[in-house]
């Protein structure tokens, strides 16, 4: 009894990363299935960059006469709900998320504002309502963009990102080596080294002497199957 027992956990523990595998896939599935839901939900949004805050005044009427200004072919209300993004800091302007009562009034205004003059004389910008997971990604893609096309002369440019993200507390924890901490000084020496490394050739000979080893035994293996497929017919 004591041996059968050994065996099945021996088999049990042998199917485990196979599971694991299979669960980090459905996790990652669901988490993409709720990014989309998430991101169609934004899709009637705008973001509002650079508007000045004044105390009492209407933001609501404010955010409605801009998007008037830029595209005033319009009728009708514009605007459903606008509110300002994270607690108010001295210093610092908090944008502006704005949701429309129509997607076409959303497209409309965000491509008049693009072809329009008045983002250089207010000063503003609107910009596209992305999930997090979404602006993740675009800021990564940009910074890799960036950072191959003219080098390590863009190590600044890519610091001070960080560092910006940081001192804003847009990054709150950080998973070090399977470890998740929130420690400020933890995650600034993480980002630093993940940023130094990202681009670092991985090559190695062993690895490399090994791989085609491998593939050579697998050339192998095929011109055997195909011998027997062969005889057997």
């Amino acid at each position: 009894g004591g041996k059968k027992t050994k065996n099945r956990q021996n088999q049990a523990q042998r199917r485990w990363p196979s599971r694991c595998a299979t669960y980090e896939l459905r996790s990652a599935a669901l988490e993409d299935k709720a990014n989309n839901m998430e991101g169609q939900q934004r899709r009637q949004n705008l973001r509002l960059y650079k508007l000045r805050e004044e105390e009492g005044k209407n933001i609501k009427k404010i955010v409605t006469d801009i998007c008037r200004q830029v595209a005033p072919e319009i009728d009708g209300r514009l605007v459903d709900v606008c509110q300002r993004v994270g607690s108010k800091e001295s210093g610092r302007t908090r944008h502006v998320i704005i949701q429309f009562l129509s997607r076409a009034d959303r497209d409309t205004i965000w491509r008049s504002w693009r072809e329009s003059e008045l983002h250089k004389s207010k000063g503003m910008r609107f910009g596209e309502d992305f999930t997090n997971k979404d602006r993740e990604t675009r800021a990564f893609i940009r910074s890799r963009a960036k950072w191959m096309e003219q080098g390590e002369k863009n190590t600044s440019y890519v610091f001070s990102l960080e560092k910006r993200n940081i001192s804003r507390n847009n990054i709150k924890a950080v998973n070090v080596d399977g470890h998740l901490t929130k420690n400020f000084h933890e995650i600034s020496n993480h980002v630093t080294g993940f940023y130094k490394r990202l681009y670092e050739s991985q090559y190695n000979m062993e690895k490399c002497h090994h791989f085609i080893i491998i593939l050579n035994n697998l050339q192998a293996t095929f011109q055997i199957s195909i011998k027997i497929c062969v005889i057997v017919s």
